[in-house]
Protein backbone atom coordinates (compact mmCIF):
# COMPACT_ATOMS: atom_id res chain seq x y z
CA UNK A 1 0.00 0.00 0.00
CA UNK A 2 1.35 3.54 -1.02
CA UNK A 3 -0.29 5.22 1.84
CA UNK A 4 -0.48 4.28 5.62
CA UNK A 5 -3.87 3.35 6.72
CA UNK A 6 -4.98 5.65 9.45
CA UNK A 7 -7.43 3.57 12.09
CA UNK A 8 -9.80 5.48 13.60
CA UNK A 9 -10.81 5.04 17.07
CA UNK A 10 -14.16 3.01 17.93
CA UNK A 11 -17.00 5.03 19.28
CA UNK A 12 -18.99 4.00 21.83
CA UNK A 13 -22.64 3.17 21.41
CA UNK A 14 -25.78 3.63 24.20
CA UNK A 15 -24.10 0.83 26.36
CA UNK A 16 -20.93 1.71 26.53
CA UNK A 17 -22.01 5.11 27.47
CA UNK A 18 -23.92 4.16 30.17
CA UNK A 19 -21.29 1.84 31.74
CA UNK A 20 -19.05 4.70 31.33
CA UNK A 21 -21.02 7.11 33.31
CA UNK A 22 -21.89 4.61 35.76
CA UNK A 23 -18.60 3.72 36.42
CA UNK A 24 -17.44 7.25 36.38
CA UNK A 25 -19.81 8.54 38.89
CA UNK A 26 -19.34 5.74 40.76
CA UNK A 27 -15.17 6.69 41.37
CA UNK A 28 -15.96 10.43 41.57
CA UNK A 29 -18.59 9.25 44.76
CA UNK A 30 -16.05 7.16 46.39
CA UNK A 31 -13.14 9.66 46.13
CA UNK A 32 -15.49 12.81 47.47
CA UNK A 33 -16.92 10.18 50.18
CA UNK A 34 -13.19 9.05 51.43
CA UNK A 35 -11.61 12.76 51.05
CA UNK A 36 -14.59 13.89 53.62
CA UNK A 37 -14.00 10.90 55.96
CA UNK A 38 -10.23 12.05 56.30
CA UNK A 39 -11.51 15.69 56.54
CA UNK A 40 -13.75 14.65 59.11
CA UNK A 41 -16.85 15.79 57.82
CA UNK A 42 -20.29 14.46 56.81
CA UNK A 43 -21.31 15.44 53.74
CA UNK A 44 -21.07 12.46 51.67
CA UNK A 45 -22.99 10.86 54.52
CA UNK A 46 -26.35 13.15 53.98
CA UNK A 47 -26.93 12.80 50.29
CA UNK A 48 -30.63 13.48 48.92
CA UNK A 49 -32.73 10.27 48.85
CA UNK A 50 -33.32 10.63 45.43
CA UNK A 51 -29.72 10.45 44.42
CA UNK A 52 -28.96 7.26 46.62
CA UNK A 53 -32.26 5.64 45.18
CA UNK A 54 -31.77 6.24 41.77
CA UNK A 55 -28.18 5.75 41.78
CA UNK A 56 -28.68 2.40 44.12
CA UNK A 57 -31.33 0.86 41.51
CA UNK A 58 -28.85 1.54 38.37
CA UNK A 59 -25.67 0.51 39.84
CA UNK A 60 -27.20 -2.50 41.37
CA UNK A 61 -29.15 -3.20 37.87
CA UNK A 62 -25.65 -2.86 36.20
CA UNK A 63 -23.96 -5.21 38.92
CA UNK A 64 -26.44 -7.62 38.96
CA UNK A 65 -26.72 -11.10 37.04
CA UNK A 66 -28.90 -9.03 34.03
CA UNK A 67 -26.88 -6.50 33.71
CA UNK A 68 -23.40 -8.55 33.87
CA UNK A 69 -25.59 -11.08 31.30
CA UNK A 70 -26.09 -8.54 29.19
CA UNK A 71 -22.75 -6.75 29.23
CA UNK A 72 -21.42 -10.13 28.68
CA UNK A 73 -23.85 -10.66 25.31
CA UNK A 74 -23.29 -7.23 23.87
CA UNK A 75 -19.56 -7.89 24.19
CA UNK A 76 -19.94 -10.88 21.98
CA UNK A 77 -22.08 -9.51 19.25
CA UNK A 78 -19.92 -6.72 18.81
CA UNK A 79 -18.15 -6.94 15.83
CA UNK A 80 -14.03 -7.27 16.20
CA UNK A 81 -12.08 -4.27 16.76
CA UNK A 82 -14.89 -2.42 17.92
CA UNK A 83 -14.29 -2.34 21.30
CA UNK A 84 -13.85 1.44 22.43
CA UNK A 85 -10.97 1.98 25.12
CA UNK A 86 -12.43 2.02 28.30
CA UNK A 87 -10.09 3.22 30.95
CA UNK A 88 -9.39 6.56 28.02
CA UNK A 89 -13.16 6.85 28.43
CA UNK A 90 -13.56 6.72 31.94
CA UNK A 91 -10.39 9.10 32.76
CA UNK A 92 -11.84 11.43 30.14
CA UNK A 93 -15.20 11.63 31.93
CA UNK A 94 -13.60 11.73 35.25
CA UNK A 95 -11.64 14.77 34.36
CA UNK A 96 -14.42 16.49 33.63
CA UNK A 97 -16.36 15.58 36.15
CA UNK A 98 -13.65 17.26 37.78
CA UNK A 99 -13.59 19.84 36.03
CA UNK A 100 -17.28 20.99 36.89
CA UNK A 101 -16.87 20.42 40.57
CA UNK A 102 -13.82 22.84 40.11
CA UNK A 103 -15.97 25.69 38.02
CA UNK A 104 -18.56 25.13 40.72
CA UNK A 105 -16.52 26.12 43.47
CA UNK A 106 -14.52 28.92 41.33
CA UNK A 107 -18.50 30.61 41.18
CA UNK A 108 -19.38 29.85 44.74
CA UNK A 109 -15.94 31.19 45.80
CA UNK A 110 -15.70 34.69 43.74
CA UNK A 111 -19.42 35.12 41.72
CA UNK A 112 -21.65 34.45 44.27
CA UNK A 113 -21.49 37.11 47.51
CA UNK A 114 -21.14 35.72 50.57
CA UNK A 115 -24.07 36.11 52.44
CA UNK A 116 -23.50 38.63 55.88
CA UNK A 117 -24.79 37.06 58.91
CA UNK A 118 -27.07 39.29 61.01
CA UNK A 119 -25.32 40.93 63.46
CA UNK A 120 -26.49 39.69 67.10
CA UNK A 121 -29.16 42.23 68.46
CA UNK A 122 -28.24 44.11 71.51
CA UNK A 123 -29.69 42.49 74.73
CA UNK A 124 -32.02 44.51 76.20
CA UNK A 125 -31.97 46.98 78.47
CA UNK A 126 -31.87 45.06 82.42
CA UNK A 127 -35.15 46.73 83.95
CA UNK A 128 -33.74 47.44 87.28
CA UNK A 129 -32.18 50.89 86.56
CA UNK A 130 -30.40 50.47 90.21
CA UNK A 131 -30.91 49.51 94.05
CA UNK A 132 -30.22 52.42 96.54
CA UNK A 133 -29.96 52.42 100.27
CA UNK A 134 -29.36 54.75 103.06
CA UNK A 135 -28.15 54.95 106.52
CA UNK A 136 -30.46 54.55 109.31
CA UNK A 137 -32.64 57.99 110.21
CA UNK A 138 -33.61 58.78 113.60
CA UNK A 139 -35.81 61.36 115.03
CA UNK A 140 -38.01 59.51 118.40
CA UNK A 141 -37.56 56.80 116.25
CA UNK A 142 -35.11 55.03 113.86
CA UNK A 143 -35.75 54.33 110.05
CA UNK A 144 -33.55 51.30 109.51
CA UNK A 145 -32.77 49.06 106.49
CA UNK A 146 -33.81 51.67 104.17
CA UNK A 147 -33.65 50.85 100.50
CA UNK A 148 -34.57 52.29 97.44
CA UNK A 149 -35.42 50.17 93.92
CA UNK A 150 -35.66 51.60 90.47
CA UNK A 151 -37.37 49.91 87.48
CA UNK A 152 -37.38 51.08 83.89
CA UNK A 153 -39.96 50.59 81.83
CA UNK A 154 -40.13 49.81 78.24
CA UNK A 155 -41.74 53.14 77.37
CA UNK A 156 -38.93 55.20 79.13
CA UNK A 157 -40.29 56.24 82.00
CA UNK A 158 -39.84 54.11 85.77
CA UNK A 159 -40.98 53.38 88.80
CA UNK A 160 -39.85 53.20 92.28
CA UNK A 161 -39.98 50.62 95.32
CA UNK A 162 -39.41 52.01 98.59
CA UNK A 163 -38.59 50.04 102.10
CA UNK A 164 -37.66 50.99 105.53
CA UNK A 165 -37.95 49.20 109.01
CA UNK A 166 -39.69 51.46 111.72
CA UNK A 167 -39.19 51.46 115.54
CA UNK A 168 -39.69 53.15 118.28
CA UNK A 169 -37.28 51.73 120.47
CA UNK A 170 -35.35 54.39 122.27
CA UNK A 171 -38.01 57.01 121.01
CA UNK A 172 -41.50 57.35 121.26
CA UNK A 173 -44.73 56.24 120.05
CA UNK A 174 -48.00 58.07 118.58
CA UNK A 175 -48.74 60.77 116.66
CA UNK A 176 -48.17 61.64 113.15
CA UNK A 177 -44.77 62.10 111.15
CA UNK A 178 -43.55 62.07 107.89
CA UNK A 179 -40.38 60.79 105.98
CA UNK A 180 -38.83 62.48 102.80
CA UNK A 181 -37.11 60.53 100.65
CA UNK A 182 -35.71 62.22 97.62
CA UNK A 183 -34.01 60.96 94.18
CA UNK A 184 -30.90 62.48 93.66
CA UNK A 185 -28.83 63.21 90.86
CA UNK A 186 -25.42 62.94 90.26
CA UNK A 187 -24.63 66.06 91.44
CA UNK A 188 -26.91 65.67 94.47
CA UNK A 189 -29.61 68.05 93.20
CA UNK A 190 -33.36 66.85 94.03
CA UNK A 191 -34.96 65.09 90.86
CA UNK A 192 -37.99 64.36 92.90
CA UNK A 193 -39.24 64.12 96.28
CA UNK A 194 -41.63 61.86 98.40
CA UNK A 195 -43.45 62.43 101.50
CA UNK A 196 -44.10 58.79 102.61
CA UNK A 197 -46.62 58.73 106.42
CA UNK A 198 -44.44 57.02 109.37
CA UNK A 199 -46.59 54.22 111.38
CA UNK A 200 -46.28 55.30 114.73
CA UNK A 201 -49.18 52.68 115.87
CA UNK A 202 -46.73 50.95 118.39
CA UNK A 203 -43.30 50.88 119.66
CA UNK A 204 -42.72 47.85 117.21
CA UNK A 205 -39.69 46.56 119.07
CA UNK A 206 -37.48 43.96 117.42
CA UNK A 207 -36.37 44.15 114.37
CA UNK A 208 -39.30 46.77 113.31
CA UNK A 209 -42.50 47.21 110.96
CA UNK A 210 -41.53 47.00 107.36
CA UNK A 211 -43.00 49.74 105.18
CA UNK A 212 -43.31 50.05 101.63
CA UNK A 213 -44.81 52.61 98.91
CA UNK A 214 -44.51 52.42 95.21
CA UNK A 215 -45.02 54.89 92.81
CA UNK A 216 -44.32 56.61 89.21
CA UNK A 217 -41.36 58.40 88.68
CA UNK A 218 -42.09 61.46 87.14
CA UNK A 219 -38.04 61.83 86.03
CA UNK A 220 -35.67 59.95 83.87
CA UNK A 221 -34.83 56.59 85.57
CA UNK A 222 -31.27 57.09 84.35
CA UNK A 223 -30.75 60.14 86.11
CA UNK A 224 -31.24 59.22 89.49
CA UNK A 225 -28.03 58.62 91.29
CA UNK A 226 -28.76 58.35 95.31
CA UNK A 227 -31.34 59.37 97.44
CA UNK A 228 -31.66 61.06 100.72
CA UNK A 229 -34.05 60.78 103.73
CA UNK A 230 -35.23 62.93 106.67
CA UNK A 231 -37.92 62.91 108.81
CA UNK A 232 -40.28 65.61 110.42
CA UNK A 233 -41.53 66.47 114.17
CA UNK A 234 -43.87 64.20 115.69
CA UNK A 235 -47.14 65.93 116.19
CA UNK A 236 -50.05 65.14 117.69
CA UNK A 237 -48.36 62.41 119.99
CA UNK A 238 -50.62 61.21 123.01
CA UNK A 239 -48.41 58.83 124.25
CA UNK A 240 -45.01 58.50 126.00
CA UNK A 241 -41.40 56.93 125.20
CA UNK A 242 -40.61 53.25 123.96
Amino acid sequence: MGAEEIRSEPKPNLIDVIIILVICSAIGLFVFWLASRFMDRTTFDQLPEWLKGSFGGVFSVLTGSAGIGAAVLHELRRPPDTSPDYLKLIGRCLAALFAMIFIIILIIRFVIPVPVPPSPSPPPPSSVVRHLTHKDVSREGTMREISVTIIRKSSGSGTFNIQFKWTGSGGTWSGSQTATVSFLSKDHTSLQSLPIPIDRGGCFYGGGNLQTKDGELTVDPDLITDIDVTLSEVRNRTQGGC
